[in-house]
């Protein structure tokens, strides 16, 4: 394993353990038995890494949603899978950083489903991203604070918050858009 997927994976395992404000480079460094230089050379922080953290993550399966609820649900998995390392990014200064993951994540998946509307293909592409833009900003909000504000997280609660929103909410966004231009 390459040495910055090691210290990945070690400040993701720490983070789950301890608070953020905790784990400084040096106990980092000791718990791979390496040189401080050695974590200098590949970041620049310890917020760095966490970013590495984030950049190397996958959601299993997201790839393939076609539903809000298939949606919800895969961003749920991926919570309850690395439950103590989410909720101590949340608790800690790197919120933002889990916040831009979970965006990104969601952004990609309404950019294929808008690829599939067929009403899409009538409006402008700034258009569709301000659409796209616009979802994912408020599911990523939604996730963000329920993760935040709820003790007894579970799916069905989380998908409560997001009963509002039928299947067909870019096919309608589409379509109000086409009739707003006439």
């Amino acid at each position: 394993m390459k040495t910055p997927l090691k210290f990945a994976k070690e400040m993701k395992k720490m983070m789950s353990e301890m608070p953020l404000e905790d784990i400084s480079v040096s106990l980092l460094c000791q718990k791979l038995n390496v040189q401080r230089q050695t974590f200098y050379y590949h970041f620049h922080s310890l917020y760095d890494l966490i970013l590495e953290v984030f950049l190397n993550e996958k959601i299993d399966g997201i790839q393939n949603v076609k539903t809000v609820e298939q949606l919800i649900s895969k961003l749920y998995g991926y919570y309850k899978d690395n439950k103590a390392f989410i909720d101590a990014s949340i608790e800690s200064s790197s919120k933002d950083l889990f916040q831009e993951f979970i965006f990104n994540n969601i952004h990609q998946v309404l950019t294929k489903l808008m690829s599939l509307t067929q009403l899409a293909k009538k409006i402008s592409i700034l258009d569709r991203r301000a659409i796209i833009r616009f979802y994912a900003f408020s599911f990523t909000n939604c996730f963000i604070h329920y993760l935040s504000n709820h003790k007894n997280k579970n799916l069905k609660d989380l998908l409560n918050n997001f009963k509002f929103i039928k299947d067909d909410f870019l096919e309608y966004s589409c379509k109000c858009v086409l009739e707003n231009k006439k």
